[in-house]
């Protein structure tokens, strides 16, 4: 029996399971169509170009979820399948800097920072999985898994009068093709959700494919229609289709509630699992750190804790007083720290804040510390007295979530020595009044 035949059998949970594995590479590829498909959009460059967002983000960004404050973002979207393109970074005057090199599965392969190559920076060339061409000797050769490559660099920004030096770093960067890039058509997009999903996805997939160890998974997205087969005709395609314009809504509600209840916490706060950024076979935690975290580090660079919930286990809402105690030894990290405030979105996503102070997060640069005592940081919608408003990290009335980023763990947070203090709702902008 051939599988035109037998494509009724497959049921909602396989395609779940194949969007499971899908969605990371839908959200990278809408980020990619806005970059080199689009002229109208914020994002657009072209292949092999830097994009530079110039600006720390605020309320009003929404090109990605979860965005941080502390550094300036630039991109570049790489076609590896013609020719090598090589990447330079620059000297940045000891700041923070860091260029991701992620496949479109959302993985980290290769990271370029001054760990590797000093304060001097460095070059590196990257190469596609079957390039066979000659290479300069003597320098450094990456090798990306797949030709379609993201690159994500941040640049640490002290304040606001360091935001000229930090641009001229982001400018700095760059990205040489030591060939020409093969031009593509642009993937179809839809206002239909599912149409839009196997567009995009059969587009992404054409150039990274799953890998051999993933055969399994391969004969499934050829049967619900994300791979092209010849044995699925076209009366099964568009049976899958029209199932996929069903099925998304709920798909994506459905990864909304394992991001929200599936991982275990210490005093509510959920801690970076270990395989975090390179996901290898871990699909879930890849497509819901997708939905609700695109574009996240490896812990050994950049360490991640997050809540939404309380002492009590209750859901944090800005309409409450709520109190975070540091130590006076600070967080454990041989860069820098910073909290960040974000509304929780309908969809998953998560943004800034609009607020009176403009200020959407703490570091270790800007909170006031009590003599012997460490640190208070106050978190509400009212705004407190003015004494405790250095501390002060505006809320929503509803719902948010606070990540807590580590750039440089030491090995008191990697190996779970150290640990922050559960969030505790006091009566007023009192420590003593917790409840």
């Amino acid at each position: 029996m051939t599988q035109a035949a037998s494509s009724h059998a497959i049921n909602d949970d396989q395609f779940y399971e194949a969007f499971e594995f899908a969605f990371p590479l839908y959200e990278m590829a809408k980020l990619r169509w806005n970059a080199l498909f689009d002229p109208s959009n914020s994002n657009y460059t072209g292949l092999n170009a830097f994009w530079h967002q110039e600006k720390l983000a605020t309320a009003a960004d929404r090109w990605v979820t979860t965005p941080n404050i502390d550094t300036l973002y630039s991109v570049a979207w790489l076609d590896l399948s013609n020719a090598p393109v090589r990447v330079k970074l620059p000297p940045a005057d000891g700041r923070y800097l860091s260029i991701a090199l992620l496949d479109m599965y959302t993985n980290n392969f290769a990271l370029l920072t001054y760990r590797d190559f000093g304060v001097a920076g460095g070059e590196a060339i990257l190469v596609g999985p079957n390039w066979t061409g000659p290479l300069p000797k003597n320098e450094t050769v990456i090798q990306a898994p797949f030709d379609d490559v993201m690159l994500f660099a941040r640049v640490l920004v002290y304040d606001d009068v360091d935001l000229p030096k930090a641009r001229a770093i982001q400018h700095a960067l760059a990205v040489v093709p030591m060939g020409e890039a093969q031009s593509k058509d642009a993937p179809a997009r839809s206002k239909d959700a599912g149409e839009d999903f196997v567009s995009l996805i059969r587009d992404a997939l054409s150039r990274n494919p799953p890998k051999s160890y993933e055969a399994g998974i391969r004969r499934l997205l050829e049967q619900v229609g994300l791979l092209p087969s010849e044995l699925v005709d076209d009366v099964a395609f568009n049976a899958s289709m029209r199932r996929w314009n069903e099925l998304i809504p709920d798909f994506l509600a459905r990864l909304r509630g394992y991001l929200a209840t599936a991982r275990k916490s210490i005093d509510h706060w959920i801690y970076s699992p270990r395989n975090l950024g390179d996901f290898g076979t871990s699909y879930l935690l890849r497509a819901t750190v997708a939905r609700g975290g695109l574009l996240a580090l490896p812990i050994t660079e950049a360490f991640y804790v997050n809540t939404e919930r309380d002492f009590r286990d209750e859901e944090l809402k800005g309409s409450n007083i709520y109190c975070l105690r540091l130590p006076e030894s600070g967080i454990p990290t041989d860069a820098f720290w910073s909290l960040t405030l974000y509304e929780n979105m309908p969809s998953g996503a998560r943004f800034l804040v609009d607020n009176p102070l403009n200020r959407y997060a703490l570091t270790n640069r800007t909170t006031k510390s009590e003599t012997g005592a460490g640190v208070t940081i106050w978190i509400s919608h009212e705004r407190p007295p003015a004494a405790l408003e250095a501390n002060w990290l505006p809320a929503p009335a509803g719902p948010f979530r606070l990540v807590l980023r580590a750039y440089y763990p030491k090995p008191a947070l990697l190996d779970g020595s150290f640990r922050l203090a559960p969030i505790r709702k006091v009566a007023n902008f009192d420590a003593r009044s917790a409840e």
